[in-house]
């Protein structure tokens, strides 16, 4: 494996509730591997599929190369970008709402607010890393890719 590349995943690509379901084809397959062993693969790969897709960030410092990437089965898609420089690593705040419909009209509203984590390049572009609900688990989780580059994770959260 080379040493130069950075890789970091930001997140799966499918929901939770897909995960959920991929437990299930999982559980589906292995029964179906007693009885019908020549099945089991039907369900067996919809669940690798689910259990396997990410999204992120992969670097090539040397090359000064990068590309934001969707992986399934391991396999990355994405188109590669140049950049002269990486300017810094910064945290922003935003908030997400979502209704919970108890009734047919009426529910609460969740509001809950996340850390989001960018990395900007000289050049102005600006990629997604990470999201969370925790500041302090988000800066744990970027701490790895600050030391690789030497660079400080700057807060914009206040």
């Amino acid at each position: 494996m080379d040493k130069s590349k950075v890789t970091f995943r930001s997140g799966s690509l499918f929901p939770f509730q897909f995960q959920y379901f991929a437990i299930l084809l999982s559980i589906f397959s292995l029964l179906l591997l007693i009885g019908y062993p020549f099945f089991s693969p039907l369900a067996l790969i919809p669940a690798l599929i689910i259990f396997t897709g990410s999204f992120g960030l992969e670097i090539l410092p040397e090359e000064k190369r990068y590309r934001t990437f969707n992986s399934i089965l391991f396999i990355k898609k994405g188109q590669w970008k140049s950049y002269s420089d990486i300017e810094k690593i910064y945290v922003t705040t935003s908030s997400r709402s979502q209704k919970v419909y108890t009734r047919v009209t009426e529910g609460p509203t969740i509001r809950n607010e996340y850390y989001n984590a960018y990395m900007k390049f000289a050049d102005g572009n600006k990629e997604f890393l990470q999201s969370n609900k925790h500041k302090g688990a988000l800066i744990k989780n970027l701490q790895k890719l600050s030391d690789r580059f030497g660079l400080e994770i700057t807060d914009h959260t206040e």
